[in-house]
């Protein structure tokens, strides 16, 4: 199959992404329930823990607090090949988390990609989004084994820590770079961010401590 991927995504935010999350059928509490989870987690770990540990425990409370809050509406855990989604097949979609770089949850300087990389069930994922976004994806949904979730379109909640704010956004993948990082995306809907008191507030060890700005704004 040809690939075409879009020059640049859609993107939504302020009240054009939340009326986008409503029609996908996911709240934005349930979201930030679930991002805030997370951070709680990765600011358990200590300098006694294993230098991944912050990013791991913020990947898997913020998977499984997702996945939790959708339960009630409707969707369902999956983990085929190892990667936990949630599933909602009236819409066929899914749900991952991943964690994104600097540029996650911003508008105007340019797309975010993934943290780290990925592999092959990301990529037939991403194939499968494609397909749908063509209009030449299999009309029925038969069951949800790993073998039919080619019928999904795979939304993810991408997450960047900054020094004292959590940004994320629920963005479609449309491709990956040859190393594996994610690099594109169908459509972007960045969610408002997560402030958090430097005072009261213990800054997990995966904060990035930069500035949230990604690179220098140059007058013209």
């Amino acid at each position: 199959m040809t690939q075409q991927w879009p020059d640049e995504s859609d993107v939504f935010d302020g009240d054009a992404a939340l009326r986008r999350l409503d029609a996908l059928e996911i709240p934005l509490t349930v979201v930030n329930r679930a991002l805030d989870a997370g951070d709680v987690a990765a600011g358990s770990a200590d300098e006694y823990s294993p230098v991944m540990a912050a990013g791991s425990l913020r990947w898997l409370v913020t998977a499984t607090e997702l996945r939790r809050g959708l339960a009630p509406l409707g969707w369902i855990p999956i983990d085929d090949r190892n990667q936990p989604r949630a599933v909602l097949r009236r819409r066929r979609i899914a749900v991952a988390v991943i964690g994104g770089d600097r540029r996650t949850g911003l508008v105007g300087f340019g797309e975010p990609r993934s943290a780290r990389t990925h592999g092959s069930a990301t990529s037939r994922h991403i194939d499968a989004n494609e397909q749908n976004m063509l209009d030449i994806a299999p009309v029925e949904l038969a069951d949800m084994s790993a073998e039919r979730s080619a019928d999904l379109s795979t939304w993810v909640l991408l997450y960047f820590r900054a020094a004292e704010r959590l940004r994320a956004e629920l963005s479609l993948p449309a491709r990956m770079d040859e190393r594996g990082f994610v690099v594109g995306w169908w459509e972007r809907i960045v969610l408002p961010a997560i402030d958090f008191d430097p005072v009261e507030s213990k800054r997990p060890r995966d904060a990035s401590p930069d500035d949230e700005v990604p690179f220098p704004v140059l007058a013209l």
